[in-house]
């Protein structure tokens, strides 16, 4: 999953859509001060969480960095119990 952020504010609460329940796990912030960012730190892991949004049923909530792009990883529920 790819979030991007391409205001100079940070974003605290910013909710992406999921298609169903598992987990993000963080593997790049662009944010992180050893590629020149200002530091701010988001969510290294985010349970999804039963909503609607955009037409997807689960959501998670994330912290953007300003001016930044989150790579996370999807795993689902059903892969976390293999």
């Amino acid at each position: 999953v790819c979030v991007t952020n391409f205001t100079p504010i940070v974003r605290d609460d910013y909710i992406v859509a999921l298609p169903e329940a598992g987990k993000l796990k963080l593997l790049l912030n662009s944010d992180n001060t050893a590629y020149g960012g200002s530091g701010v730190s988001a969510r290294r892991s985010i349970k999804a969480e039963e909503m609607q949004v955009n037409g997807f049923s689960y959501g998670a909530s994330v912290k953007m960095p300003p001016l930044a792009v989150l790579y996370y990883e999807f795993v689902t529920d059903d892969e976390a119990e293999e």
